[in-house]
């Protein structure tokens, strides 16, 4: 969900830059042979991800699903683990959607300027955010 739509309170809602996420997740040990992928459905609009600590990646790009391979990251000797992602919102020049980061004299905060009206302040992890596991040639 949407990080700024937890609330009315403008200072959340109209905020910009990064928010974090945590998540415990328990990993079968049936698994730990397996080809494991954590996949995200969309992120808005760049994501750094972590598990136990271990940088996994980083993806750009808004509203597109993404997956990282992680067998080789989960520790086999534990099946509880955290997921750590860095959410960004903040938009550029030469992001999609196009955006410049403002910052005004008379007070401290930064916005977005589009070119349309449509496009309202969000940042979060949308759509699912699983663990699986794949077979070889899967997608």
């Amino acid at each position: 969900s949407s990080f700024n739509d937890i609330t009315t309170d403008a200072t959340i809602r109209d905020y910009l830059g990064v928010v974090w996420y945590d998540r415990d997740f328990i990993l079968p040990s049936s698994w730990i042979q397996e080809n494991v992928v954590l996949r995200f459905g969309s992120v808005h609009f760049s994501a750094e991800v972590w598990i136990d600590g271990v940088w996994v990646g980083s993806h750009e790009g808004g509203h597109m699903a993404f997956e990282f391979q992680v067998s080789s990251i989960l520790n086999a000797k534990t099946t509880k683990h955290r997921v750590t992602v860095a959410v960004n919102n903040i938009l550029t020049p030469d992001s999609i959607p196009q955006g410049n980061l403002v910052v005004h004299d008379d007070y401290l905060g930064l916005e977005n300027e589009f070119d349309f009206s449509t496009m309202l302040v969000c940042t979060g992890l949308w759509y699912c955010t699983v663990v699986e596991t794949r077979h070889t040639g899967d997608r």
